[in-house]
């Protein structure tokens, strides 16, 4: 892939076969990081909502080191940033976890009592 700017070059990137999307992004962000001479906190995790992405990978089983160590190589954040969207990520995990908790408890209240009431309605209409 090539950018140009006028008709000048401005960076080439030799992406590998299967590329995707983040791959394209990090190599984008790090020519102009390299042309600006200037690296970004949030690295190419910039203008989207941070803990998304960590609070998926902690839904998918993967533990703390892994999410930061995949911060940090694919997404490019820095060590910074990573304690902060962690600290974001862990809490919103915790709390997503209560609520999934509780409507689960909920619907197994309700299995338990359906049938039951199920049986009355049955027995209402014969």
């Amino acid at each position: 892939m090539s950018c140009y700017f006028g008709d000048e070059l401005f960076f080439h990137l030799d992406l590998p076969i299967g590329y995707d999307k983040n791959s394209v992004k990090a190599a984008v962000y790090r020519q102009f990081s390299e042309k600006a001479n200037k690296t970004l906190p949030w690295g190419i995790l910039t203008g989207i909502r941070p803990a998304k992405i960590p609070l998926r990978m902690l839904f998918e089983g993967k533990t703390k080191e892994e999410v930061r160590e995949c911060l940090k190589e694919e997404y490019l954040v820095s060590k910074a940033k990573i304690s902060l969207v962690m600290d974001v990520a862990e809490k919103e995990y915790e709390m997503v976890k209560k609520i999934w908790m509780k409507k689960r408890i909920q619907c197994l209240h309700w299995n338990s009592v359906l049938p039951f009431h199920l049986s009355v309605l049955f027995l209402f209409f014969l």
